[in-house]
């Protein structure tokens, strides 16, 4: 079952993509013919389908608990995770128009942009596998998982950064803003991880620090919670 749950979330997922990015361009320019856009969609969903693997074989449990969807999770994060929703929906959509209408900032040239995008995702998506490895309650959900014996996590990336997974965000979006050629969408991701997602660090931060020993302590020691030395 958990299988076919995934296959399933693998093809929700490219559906979504599809209409998110390719949608608004094809609406635009009345044409498919986005190469760079659908280079972007293909490395975005070939990500989660190997991370996807990777998680089947070393951590099912992680990988069910992140494809789970609980109703008693509190109202503000339940808001709080559908800003998040709407804030990537609209990266998406923001950057075809970016692309195809506005080009607010000029582009990269082709080669440049194309590989340090790609290399900008990949360090992003190896930072959030990195996360994932050390840390087997990072689930999409806020909740002390005690049904799992939940611990404290301060190794390996955490060790530097609070939400290191977030912080993958960060770098991953930049890179496909530059994959598709928009330099002021690879730019906001920045702003939108960072604001965006804060209600939803503060959430995070506040459950575990009432609910999970240890994270108080953390907290102090660990003062970052996405870029070090900054914020």
């Amino acid at each position: 079952m958990l299988v076919a749950r995934f296959v399933i979330v693998l093809f929700v997922a490219a559906v979504a993509y599809i209409m998110l990015l390719i949608g608004p361009a094809w609406w635009l320019t009345d044409s498919l013919d986005w190469p760079r856009g659908w280079l972007a969609i293909g490395a975005l969903w070939s990500a989660k389908l190997i991370s996807g693997l990777w998680l089947l074989r070393v951590d099912p449990a992680l990988l069910e608990k992140r494809m789970s969807l609980t109703a008693k999770n509190p109202v503000a994060d339940k808001l709080a995770t559908a800003l998040i929703g709407v804030l990537l929906c609209g990266w998406f959509v923001a950057t075809a128009f970016d692309v195809h209408q506005f080009q607010l900032l000029p582009a990269l040239p082709g080669h440049v942009s194309l590989l340090i995008g790609l290399v900008l995702f990949v360090l992003g998506m190896a930072l959030i596998m990195w996360a994932m490895l050390e840390n087997t309650f990072a689930v999409s959900v806020v909740e002390v998982q005690a049904d799992r014996q939940q611990t404290l996590i301060d190794t390996g990336p955490y060790a530097y950064i609070r939400h290191p997974m977030y912080s993958g965000i960060i770098l991953a979006f930049m890179g496909l803003g530059l994959v598709c050629e928009s330099t002021a969408l690879a730019l906001a991701g920045v702003p939108m991880v960072m604001l965006g997602f804060l209600p939803r660090i503060l959430i995070e931060e506040a459950t575990l620090r009432d609910g999970l020993a240890g994270y108080l302590e953390y907290l102090a020691r660990v003062r970052w919670r996405l870029i070090p030395g900054i914020y």
